[in-house]
C-alpha cells in the first residue's frame, strides 16, 4: 500500500466511517459500492438535521410525554427516506438527463415521509431546507468519493446551501436569497451576512427554486467546496489562533 492510500483510506474513514476495501468485510452489504453510498446518506443527515431547525426542536418545543412519540415517529421516516434517497441513487443514471426534476421529487418524497413528525398540522420539523442538504451533501459525498456514474454530469449537481455558503454568496446581487423581512438589506456589507437572511432550514421549496433559478454557472461543487473552506476558516480564524499560540506562542512566565 502506498502512503497516499494509506492517508486517504485514513482520512476516509475519519471522516466517513468508510471502512478501506482491503479490510472491509462487513456481512451487512456484500457489494463494497453499496455499503460506500449508504454511509455517504448517512454522513449527510447528520449535516441535514444536526443543524438548523429539526433536531434541536425536540428538546427545546416539546414536552416530554410527546418527545418519545416523536422520536419513533422520525426514527421510522429517517429509516424510509434513507431507503428512498438510495433507491432514488440507484435511478439516476437513467434519469441524469433531467436532473433538476429528479432533484426536486427526491426532495419532495422525502419532506412528505417527514410530514406526520410534528406538533401541529402543516408545521413539520422537517423542511424543504433539510431535505436539499441531505441530497446536495450526499451527492457531494458521492462525487468526492468517485461513486457518481459517469452518466452523470457533476455541473448539474446542485451546491448545499449553509450560512457558510450564504456568506460567500452575498455580495453577488445575481444570487437570489430570502431576506429577513425585519433586517436584510444586500446593499450593506455585514460581518456574518447569513444573519439576515432566513436560515437554510426555513427555506420551503418555492425559496429554494428561486435560488436555484438563474443561478450563475460558476457556482459549481468545485467553487462550494473551496468557498465552503475559506467561510471555515474566516469564522474561526479567532478560535485557530489561540489554540495555535496555545501551543506554540510564548508562553508568559
Amino acid at each position: 500500500m502506498s502512503r497516499q492510500q494509506a492517508l486517504m483510506d485514513f482520512l476516509i474513514y475519519s471522516y466517513f466511517k468508510i471502512i478501506p476495501k482491503a479490510i472491509y468485510g462487513d456481512s451487512r452489504e456484500p457489494d463494497y459500492s453499496t455499503y460506500r453510498i449508504k454511509k455517504a446518506i448517512m454522513k449527510a443527515y447528520e449535516d441535514a438535521t444536526n443543524e438548523g431547525a429539526y433536531n434541536t426542536l425536540f428538546k427545546k418545543t416539546i414536552e416530554a410525554g410527546k418527545l418519545k412519540q416523536l422520536k419513533s415517529a422520525s426514527e421510522r421516516a429517517r429509516n424510509y427516506s434513507a431507503k428512498f434517497l438510495f433507491s432514488q441513487i440507484q435511478k439516476l443514471s437513467a434519469l441524469a438527463s433531467n436532473y433538476k426534476e429528479w432533484h426536486k421529487n427526491t426532495c419532495e418524497e422525502l419532506c412528505k415521509k417527514y410530514s406526520k413528525v410534528c406538533l401541529n398540522e402543516n408545521e413539520p420539523f422537517f423542511t424543504y431546507g433539510n431535505a436539499q442538504k441531505w441530497v446536495n451533501m450526499t451527492m457531494k459525498y458521492l462525487w468526492l468519493l468517485g461513486l457518481l456514474n459517469n452518466t452523470v454530469d457533476c455541473e448539474k449537481l446542485h451546491i448545499p446551501i449553509d450560512s457558510f455558503i450564504i456568506d460567500a454568496m452575498w455580495s453577488d446581487q445575481d444570487v437570489n436569497l430570502p431576506l429577513r423581512p425585519e433586517n436584510g438589506d444586500r446593499s450593506k456589507t455585514y460581518a456574518k451576512p447569513s444573519d439576515h437572511v432566513l436560515g437554510w432550514s426555513q427555506w420551503d421549496d418555492k425559496m429554494y427554486e428561486d435560488f436555484r433559478s438563474g443561478l450563475p454557472e460558476k457556482y459549481s461543487l468545485c467553487w462550494e467546496n473551496d468557498a465552503w473552506i475559506e467561510q471555515a476558516e474566516k469564522r474561526k480564524k479567532a478560535d485557530l489562533k489561540k489554540q495555535y499560540e496555545s501551543f506554540f506562542g510564548e508562553i508568559a512566565t
